[in-house]
């Protein structure tokens, strides 16, 4: 909730937890060497605010369908929350 608060500028009501994400598709191995393996907690949410982006760690926020997603980069990862979160 305060990541939200503080990145795009909405307030949430936290309703669920969809999933815990980690294993194989959340390690990264940086160009240094440096390995490391993420783990990650979806939440379901309401959001109580229209999000404002703070233009420091976030430049712009977008609502997507699935199909959408899907033809955008990212993770695979995203796919399993995504799943989950039907």
């Amino acid at each position: 909730m305060r990541e939200l608060q503080e990145e795009i500028g909405a307030r949430v009501r936290v309703t669920g937890i969809v999933g815990a994400y980690g294993g194989e598709s959340l390690v990264v191995t940086y160009p240094n060497g440096d390995r490391v393996s993420y783990v990650s907690t979806a939440f379901a949410c309401e959001l109580l605010d229209l999000p404002v982006p703070d233009n420091d760690e976030v430049v712009e926020v977008g609502w997507f369908t699935r199909a959408e997603i899907a033809e955008l980069p990212h993770p695979l990862w995203v796919d399993r929350m995504l799943a989950d979160a039907r």
